[in-house]
């Protein structure tokens, strides 16, 4: 009796100490139901997503008002102005008007336009007094001619150039006019390429030839600078 007593006590502990062990370790017993994990039914996560979306754009759209306005109000309202750093180097490469040269001979001098910037000094006519050739660097169809010659008659007539143009009217046209109260004579030719004045004075005269193939060339205009600013030296 005494020894089935002690086996059935030994029975009953080894069948309770899984129990003891499953509830100390979690495991769990033949009678308890297993739950699954809580979750999200469909409608409470299609919900929660939107609301992260709306969150989202929310704030997206906050800070780029936000920019906007810091670039309006600290900046300044964007808008297009000329840009005066152009403006002034435009202005600095723009070609300025240069005041005239001043021709200086032994007997005569006068003003003409920089546009002429080479002067020479030739020897083509033997009875010449003085004689010179003004030109142009950016154009050689420009050209001054001077001649100094005598006359001692004082008639132009007696002067053979002035005689060929005075004849030659299918190529010219003589417009007569004053300097210091003494008459002068201007030929034009008809092309618009030469115009020649004539001068005399105390035994001699002055022939100032203007050319040019330019026809941007205000001919007339650079004759009247030149007659306006004529004066014998001597």
């Amino acid at each position: 009796m005494s020894g089935s007593h002690e086996q059935d006590q030994q029975e009953g502990q080894g069948a309770r100490e899984p129990q003891y062990s499953a509830l100390f370790h979690g495991a769990p017993s033949q009678n308890q139901a297993v739950l699954p994990p809580p979750s999200l039914d469909a409608p409470a996560a299609s919900a929660h997503w939107l609301g992260w979306a709306v969150m989202t754009v929310t704030i997206g759209t906050v800070i780029g008002f936000a920019s906007v306005g810091y670039l309006k109000y600290v900046d300044g309202p964007v808008e297009s102005k000329p840009d005066k750093s152009l403006s002034l180097a435009r202005k600095s490469v723009s070609p300025t008007p240069q005041p005239p040269n001043m021709f200086g001979g032994l007997t005569i001098e006068f003003q003409y336009p920089a546009v002429f910037d080479m002067v020479g000094q030739v020897k083509t006519d033997s009875q010449a007094l003085e004689q010179y050739t003004i030109g142009s660097k950016a154009d050689y169809s420009r050209g001054i001619s001077v001649n100094v010659r005598p006359l001692p008659s004082g008639l132009l007539e007696d002067d053979s150039s002035y005689r060929f143009r005075q004849t030659n009217t299918a190529e010219y046209r003589l417009a007569a006019d004053k300097i210091a109260g003494e008459p002068v004579a201007i030929f034009s030719k008809l092309d618009k390429r030469e115009q020649t004045l004539f001068w005399a004075h105390d035994g001699r005269e002055v022939i100032v030839s203007l050319t040019s193939g330019n026809p941007k060339d205000d001919l007339t205009g650079i004759m009247n600078g030149i007659k306006t600013s004529l004066r014998w030296r001597r």
